[in-house]
């Protein structure tokens, strides 16, 4: 935020008021949007690392940051938080389907103020081990879900990106990325800003002779 003052000047032993100017309705500041952090597990950081961020950069006492690192660790949830709700992915959550329990992975949207739960996202075309609810982002009513494992028997681990509406639960899109192949993992990450949704394949070969560089792709809603 930045604060801007003017100095009046003193004439005749008065102060003159200051003139009130009204800002061009173009020249006000952008309200910034809601933003959110993410805790992911991954291979690369130790123990000791992700507590030590947590006690520097959001105060928590060592053991918390000891609880919270072991379950991103143990469970590899991804928390999001907004003004009025809670998204918890549960990329190893069980389901029932045709009478078999599967673990397709789920998202749970709670009420962030009494911790109540509205609702449980699955996804439809869900498959075992998919791990649904890896990634998380939102954005407004938003949400955006990513499943890296979700695959076929021709195409194993390829990834899946899904687009929810937050407020109802209802599926907007199954976003299809352009370049798909085996083992991908797209949807291993995934960001929204306004309407851009940006997502990742860890492993994409990116059509070169470098195994598993990587690559990212972006989706407008519009």
């Amino acid at each position: 935020m930045t604060l801007s003052f003017t100095m009046e000047t003193i004439r005749s032993g008065t102060i003159n008021p200051p003139q009130r100017q009204v800002a061009h309705p173009r020249m006000l500041p952008k309200q910034e949007p809601p933003w959110h952090v993410i805790l992911l597990d991954d291979d690369h950081h130790t123990f000791r690392y992700v507590v030590e961020m947590l006690e520097d950069i959001f105060g928590h006492s060592v053991k918390t940051g000891f609880k919270m690192a072991t379950e991103v660790h143990e469970t590899g949830r991804a928390i999001v938080a907004t003004p009025s709700l809670l998204v918890v992915g549960s990329p190893h959550a069980v389901r029932s389907l045709n009478g078999t329990s599967v673990a397709t992975g789920a998202v749970y949207v709670f009420d962030s103020k009494n911790h109540r739960l509205i609702r449980t996202l699955f996804p439809a075309d869900g498959v075992a081990s998919g791990q649904f609810g890896r990634a998380l982002a939102v954005s407004g009513h938003v949400l955006v879900v990513g499943s890296p494992h979700w695959g076929t028997l021709l195409s194993a681990d390829r990834g899946a990106v899904y687009v929810y509406n937050l407020a109802t639960g209802a599926l907007i899109r199954r976003i299809e990325p352009h370049s798909v192949n085996t083992g991908d993992l797209w949807g291993f990450s995934v960001a929204i800003e306004g309407d851009t949704v940006v997502y990742s394949a860890r492993d994409h070969d990116g059509g070169t002779l470098s195994s598993n560089m990587g690559m990212v792709e972006t989706f407008s809603l519009q």
